[in-house]
């Protein structure tokens, strides 16, 4: 997973990227914090795990065109594997989030990785994880807030004291492989699990789970109530809980609001986020989806309030928004127009 070339003072970090064509861009805006944030004597080796597709031109043109100094390589994702599980069935999660459970076979030469989702920024360099031991551990990651004791009962598996967000890990592909783990996640993919990945790699990988700290997958702002019972309960220490908030390493954009879907005020890591995403050449396909779904937002939110109190023989709502080329339009009944706002 990580050397060091003593010659040329180099430290390479191998670092795998899971995704389908609904997350690449997501991913380049990771993969290029990654880079923004490497010292000049870390080397990252890419892995990118995805199906093929056309969408693979445009990021190996992206990849090919920056300056750092890194490599990588592709890796075709078996599309069979995982296929008959829950998310396979189900849209509510996409099988993309099976891709992590491959790495084992599709890295038969490689003995440790880390692994990043596509919704995470990093602000640090990762070469100090180098000095982290992971003999004996099938997976390092850092304590999650499922641990919590009014959590606890909100899950349908047993939630132990070692369980891990999934988001960030580093992973001993030489031990799962000699334990045959992806052959086992096959099977419990079948199962409807609160999060089908994670929760399986929890109950495989238990008395084999070591830990980062927070700083390592922080998503949680200092006012949430979470960071003050993750130390009252002693998950997190508060020397722990201060690098998370102060100094991480990596940000998680962990629920369904993300910052390229949703305005989230005082958000400073989504400032953050689109400063990396305007360095990529996906920058005005992003802004103009976030433009749409904002409007959709703000024009939903308004026609709610405004028909609570206007609506036609109190039943017949009156304000409505169509698009029109480049155009937001509301109009009365949806045929008066009364204004509209461009957003090309």
């Amino acid at each position: 997973m990580m050397t060091t070339n003593n010659k040329q003072q180099t430290t390479l970090v191998d670092i795998a990227f899971c995704f389908d064509v609904n997350q690449f861009i997501q991913a380049m805006v990771a993969i290029t914090s990654l880079l923004c944030n490497a010292n000049k004597t870390t080397r990252y080796k890419l892995y990118l795990v995805c199906p093929k597709g056309m969408y693979r031109t445009e990021f190996i043109e992206y990849l090919n065109s920056l300056s750092y100094d890194f490599e990588y390589k592709i890796l075709d994702v078996n599309l069979e594997l995982f296929n008959k599980g829950y998310c396979g069935k189900n849209a509510y999660w996409s099988k993309a989030i099976f891709y992590r459970l491959q790495l084992p076979n599709l890295l038969p030469d490689v003995k440790k990785i880390i692994y990043a989702d596509s919704d995470i920024i990093f602000l640090d360099d990762l070469a100090v994880l180098t000095s982290i031991d992971i003999n004996g551990k099938l997976v390092l990651g850092v304590k999650d807030t499922a641990t919590l004791k009014e959590e606890i009962p909100k899950r349908k598996i047993p939630i132990h004291v070692s369980y891990i967000c999934s988001g960030f890990i580093v992973m001993n592909l030489e031990l799962m492989r000699e334990l045959n783990l992806v052959y086992k996640w096959n099977i419990l993919s079948l199962n409807k699990y609160y999060f089908p990945d994670q929760d399986i790699i929890n109950i495989t990988c238990e008395g084999k789970i070591g830990f980062l700290p927070p700083k390592y997958n922080s998503y949680l702002p200092m006012s949430h109530n979470f960071v003050q019972k993750m130390m009252d309960e002693q998950i997190w220490t508060k020397e722990e809980v201060n690098e998370m908030l102060y100094k991480p390493v990596v940000y998680h954009f962990v629920g369904w609001e993300k910052p390229w879907q949703s305005r989230r005020e005082n958000k400073i890591m989504d400032i953050l986020w689109w400063k990396y995403a305007k360095i990529t050449p996906y920058f005005g396909i992003l802004n103009q989806d976030y433009i749409t779904n904002h409007m959709r937002y703000e024009s939903n939110r308004f026609s709610v309030l405004f028909n609570r109190k206007i609506k036609l023989f109190d039943k017949i709502p009156i304000i409505f928004l169509k698009r029109r080329g480049n155009r937001w339009v509301w109009y009365l009944f949806k045929i008066f127009p009364l204004w509209s706002i461009k957003v090309d």
